[in-house]
């Protein structure tokens, strides 16, 4: 069983130093294809937040979300993302009141497209929505050039995507 961690609590992430041609096998490659996935997600938004109600409804919109059944590797891929992704440090999610929201620009904005789109308010109770960033070890291990250069390639930018913008 993990430990639970605590937002108060310090946390370290063990991140592999070697080469790319060095590294050992991905052990799990459906946990690094949703990651590859929702890291593009995350790269395409404004800030480089994404609400969790925009990502689930991409994901959804993709066929990921709309399977009765649990992934074999995976299970259910909402709890995957919220908590395994997270406690690995590929992702963060920062639970945001429209107050909290306020202090940063990047994370007002994508509250308050997240009501826009929303008509006012998806968001749980209270006003509190969450948004998912890419967290230390997805950029330690994979770099945010080589997220951004991948990204490209799958939607065939050729500009790049500040192109799109």
């Amino acid at each position: 069983k993990r430990p639970k961690v605590r937002p108060a609590d310090k946390a370290y992430v063990i991140v592999n130093g070697l080469e790319k041609g060095k590294r050992p096998k991905v052990e799990c490659p459906e946990r690094m294809g949703l990651v590859v996935l929702v890291a593009g997600l995350i790269l395409l938004e404004p800030g480089m937040l994404i609400s969790e109600e925009t990502l689930f409804r991409h994901l959804d919109d993709l066929g990921l979300l709309t399977r009765a059944d649990r992934h074999p590797s995976l299970g259910d891929l909402p709890t995957a993302l919220s908590r395994d992704l997270v406690l690995r440090g590929y992702f963060t999610r920062d639970v945001l009141t429209p107050a909290a929201a306020a202090t940063t620009q990047s994370a007002a904005a994508t509250l308050a497209a997240t009501q826009e789109t929303q008509g006012g308010g998806s968001e749980g109770a209270g006003g509190v929505s969450a948004v998912y960033g890419l967290g230390a070890r997805l950029r330690a291990e994979v770099g945010d050039e080589e997220l951004v250069r991948a990204v490209e390639v799958m939607m065939g930018l050729e500009g790049g995507i500040e192109a799109t913008r």
